[in-house]
């Protein structure tokens, strides 16, 4: 214990606790910061070699199947074959960059992707069907367009012949009833024949009409327009021919408004105006409902005339009628249903769904039963061409078919995209939940980041505090215990070695080296007295030895 106590109260003692407090508290905070700065970077490593690559896969995998989704919309919407092989090339792209985003993927993405490869193969093939059945389709509707137009010009020359029989007919009578000849052929049966042909374009247009709605491709509008452009053009020849004062003149204003909006039709756009179509539409109907009225009118007069001729001559007028009149008449009849039929043929070719599909099969044969029911009464070289149209418009081959399969082509194909969609959305889904567990490990780790930080912090402001707390005492230490003391033993030794023995009162010896000092000054001090009492008692006996 003495030996302790000798030791505290060193001078070199004291100098070394002080320093070694000092440097205690300086390891303290060294040694948390380096436990702080050891933790984050094991934290920061393990987000840079787990987390951030696990947050970039995701990342690449999102954006993989957003390119993925982007190229299957784009073979969904291809609008021709070199359209859809561009696509293709883009999905086979965007397919691999998904494999590869999902190579370390878990095993049940890794088999989405396998179904997004099958689905998106089956869509391919889909759309190439497609292609490959509106190619068949528009081949043949472009052979009952070429069927239709050999017919009419050959009504047109059965018309001809059967006008200029009638007209050898009526020289050879002329004699006789001549002014009734005239009367019938160049004003009643002229005026009957205009309006059967005008009825019949009127109704052409209105199906045309009909057919011309948004999402027909260009195929079709251009088949549309081509057709309503020559009706059109018929029109306003026989528009020109009305006479001024005629049965027809009522009706020449709206037939020529009429073939002003079929002009319209014909220009490219006009499938977006739904108004144009139902103006069409509305004065169709109101035109035929008049051509009607008007055809019942001059075929009454036809046969009034008839009959007055038949009366003069009649068998030189039953010989015109029966021989070319009928025949015109039957002719504009067989025009009018061959162009039925062919309007029918062509809604089912625009034909969008199933359902729709199926209602204009049925209205095509409806048409098909009228056409072959005249077959009978057909001129024998009109046979092999009316045969041929209704062979090309059977529904159970040609056209019909083809549009089926195309129509199944279609519904295939959304079919594979929406199976298709529904894998990328599992993994969508997966991404975004691997994503948000990541986030969420990152979240939890940078919380104990900053707990671990802020319980570091907290104690290095502590230690700080207790280490400005000391720094200001260590000076006050210093001086109480070693500059004060060894400031005094100096006085005190100057003082006596001028032979002041008094200023070694107030020290008191003790251990350690200035304690040592103050003891060894009370021994001077106690010396120097003793010296001075010995020199007063031999100068006191010196005295008295005088004295004596």
């Amino acid at each position: 214990m003495t030996r302790f106590t000798s030791l505290f109260a060193s001078v070199g003692a004291k100098i070394v606790g002080i320093v070694l407090a000092l440097l205690t508290m300086t390891a303290l905070a060294v040694g948390i910061s380096l436990d702080v700065f050891r933790d984050t970077d094991a934290i920061v490593r393990d987000l840079i070699e787990q987390e951030v690559p696990a947050l970039r896969q995701t990342m690449a995998l999102s954006g993989a199947t957003g390119d993925l989704g982007q190229a299957m919309v784009d073979i969904l919407s291809a609008a021709t074959p070199d359209d859809l092989q561009a696509a293709r090339q883009h999905l086979q792209r965007t397919q691999a960059g998904l494999d590869a985003a999902l190579r370390d993927a878990p095993a049940g993405l890794r088999d989405a992707v396998g179904t997004i490869g099958a689905r998106a193969g089956d869509l391919v093939d889909a759309r190439q069907q497609g292609f490959a059945a509106l190619a068949e389709t528009d081949t043949a509707v472009a052979g009952i367009f070429e069927v239709n137009t050999r017919i009419s010009e050959r009504l047109v020359e059965i018309g001809d012949d059967a006008y200029f029989n009638m007209v050898m007919g009526g020289e050879a009578a002329s004699g006789r009833v001549k002014t009734t000849l005239e009367d019938l052929v160049d004003r009643d049966f002229a005026r009957l024949s205009d309006a059967l042909a005008l009825r019949v374009e009127v109704n052409v247009l209105r199906g045309a009409a009909l057919a011309m709605v948004p999402g027909l491709d260009v195929a079709g509008q251009a088949i549309v327009r081509d057709s309503v452009a020559a009706g059109e053009s018929r029109m306003q020849d026989k528009i020109f021919a009305i006479e001024a004062t005629g049965p027809l003149a009522p009706l020449r204003a709206d037939l020529a408004l009429l073939a002003d909006l079929a002009r319209d039709l014909a220009r490219p756009g006009s499938h977006d105006n739904p108004q144009l179509r139902q103006q069409i539409q509305s004065l169709a109907t109101k035109v035929d409902l008049g051509l009607g009225v008007a055809v019942d009118d001059l075929a009454f007069a036809l046969t009034l005339n008839a009959i007055e001729a038949g009366k003069a001559n009649a068998t030189t007028i039953d010989t015109l009628l029966t021989r070319d009149v009928a025949p015109m008449i039957e002719a504009a009849r067989i025009e009018a249903r061959a162009r039925d039929l062919v309007a029918s043929a062509l809604r089912l070719a625009l034909s969008r769904s199933l359902e729709s599909y199926e209602r204009e099969s049925a209205a095509l044969e409806a048409a098909r039963a009228v056409v072959a029911g005249q077959m009978a009464q057909l001129p024998p070289d009109l046979v092999p061409l009316l045969r041929d149209l209704l062979d090309r418009t059977d529904p159970a081959k040609g056209l019909a078919q083809a549009h089926l399969r195309a129509i199944k082509a279609r519904a295939a194909a959304e079919t594979a995209f929406d199976a298709a969609n529904a894998a990328m959305e599992t993994i969508t889904t997966g991404a975004a939940t691997a994503a948000e567990t990541v986030l969420g490990r990152i979240d939890g780790t940078s919380g104990a980041v900053h707990d671990r930080t802020s319980g570091a912090i907290g104690t290095l402001l502590a230690l700080a505090g207790l280490s400005a707390v000391f720094g200001l005492l260590a000076p006050l230490l210093a001086w109480l215990g070693i500059v004060r003391p060894l400031r005094r033993v100096t006085q005190a030794t100057a003082r006596l070695a001028a032979g002041d023995t008094g200023a070694v009162d107030g020290l008191r010896p003790g251990a350690g080296e200035i304690g040592a000092l103050a003891g060894a000054l009370t021994v001077f001090r106690d010396a120097m007295n003793d010296r001075a009492r010995r020199m007063r008692e031999d100068m006191d006996r010196a005295g008295a030895a005088a004295a004596a």
